[in-house]
Formats: structure tokens, sequence, C-alpha cells
């Protein structure tokens, strides 16, 4: 969360358990200040639990393990693309 506050990613790529603030809860930090900030949860678990716990967070994407490169390719290029679109509505809206 530290790196977050200093960095201000435009997106996060982060494990359910984690040793001291776990994906889930770091999610919530993260929308609390950020909702534009786009959140990639990875997990070894499929528990509906989980998964709709991060819906309810707001994340972009919950990808199980274990996961391969274009996995990963393809949720990173829907972040960047959701990312330049909600920049360019901005853009556009502003004038």
């Amino acid at each position: 969360f530290e790196v977050y506050l200093e960095k201000k990613p435009d997106i996060v790529i982060t494990d359910i358990l984690m040793p001291r603030l776990d994906g889930l809860k770091l999610s919530k930090e993260i929308k609390n200040i950020s909702n534009e900030t786009k959140i990639i949860i990875s997990s070894a678990y499929s528990d509906t639990k989980y998964l709709l716990e991060a819906i309810e967070i707001g994340v972009f994407g919950y990808i199980i393990k274990p996961y391969n490169k274009q996995q990963i390719d393809d949720i990173l290029i829907k972040c960047s693309d959701s990312i330049s679109y909600e920049k360019n509505w901005k853009s556009i809206n502003k004038k």
C-alpha cells in the first residue's frame, strides 16, 4: 500500500493472500483513494466468496493461478484500453 501511495500507478496487480495486508483489503484501500485505479487480483483460490468480494470492491480482473503469459497480456491490454478510453472521455468532456 505504501508503494501505491508513493507511485500512484494506473494498474495494480495483487495476490489474495499476502503477509501484512491481503489483496482484498489492499484493493479496498486503493479504491477508497482512487476509483480509477485498475486492480487485477491473482489467486490460487477459485472460491466464489473471494470472487464475489472482489466484484463488490470493483476490481478490474480476477485471474486464477496457474495462469500463462497470454492471460496476463490479455488482461493488461483490456486495462490499458479502459484507461485510454476513460482519459479520452474526460478530455472530451472538459472542452
